[in-house]
């Protein structure tokens, strides 16, 4: 029988990984977004702004793939609650991780050490402090598991991930976007221009 306790003391146990996680992926966007804005341009910052929904999209249709199926599906398997969540856990880092990988291209040392510092927080989270976040050892079945069901949501992911790319590099897609924002800049500039003259 599981101890009871109280609502708060619960809500901040399950609410700590969902805010560190969130901390990660922001603190990621903003160093990358600095990179980005300071080294290319306002226009590559304003590129950036418009296809992070996008990629969140993506994220989240194959982290809800995962977790779906490996909760509806691996408790008949004789896995504990727990033992499910753990499952579920390493999935959405593994989709994490392979969000952060592809939005990371091409990688430069300073990338490969982010890279290197997630890896490293995620295994710190699922060993050293595994008994907080209550995260289960991993067995064989629960191996198994995570790496059938993360294959296929890789595969999703990434199929997803290179039609969205092809798409906004076609006609109708973001590079046609920023096209016309900086031809309307550039008007704008222009008219600003003549009247000064």
């Amino acid at each position: 029988m599981q101890k009871k306790q109280s609502l708060l003391k619960q809500f901040f146990h399950f609410s700590a990984a969902t805010v560190a996680s969130l901390m990660v992926f922001s603190l990621y966007s903003i160093v990358d977004g600095l990179f980005v804005a300071r080294g290319v341009g306002e226009y590559a910052m304003t590129a950036v702004n418009l296809s992070v929904p996008f990629v969140n999209l993506l994220f989240s249709i194959a982290v809800i793939f995962a977790v779906g199926l490996a909760s509806g599906v691996l408790e008949r398997f004789g896995l504990s609650r727990v033992e499910v969540s753990t499952v579920c856990v390493m999935l959405t880092c593994l989709v994490g991780f392979c969000l952060i990988v592809r939005i990371s291209l091409p990688l430069d040392p300073l990338r490969c050490a982010m890279l290197a510092v997630v890896v490293g927080i995620v295994t710190f989270g699922c060993t050293v402090a595994g008994r907080f976040f209550e995260i289960s050892p991993l067995s064989p079945t629960m191996a198994i598991s995570v790496a059938s069901i993360g294959a296929v949501s890789l595969v999703i992911f990434n199929v997803l991930f290179n039609r969205g790319v092809r798409l906004a590099s076609g006609d109708e897609g973001y590079e046609n976007f920023m096209k016309a924002i900086e031809n309307h800049d550039e008007r704008r500039n222009d008219h600003g221009s003549n009247q000064l003259c």
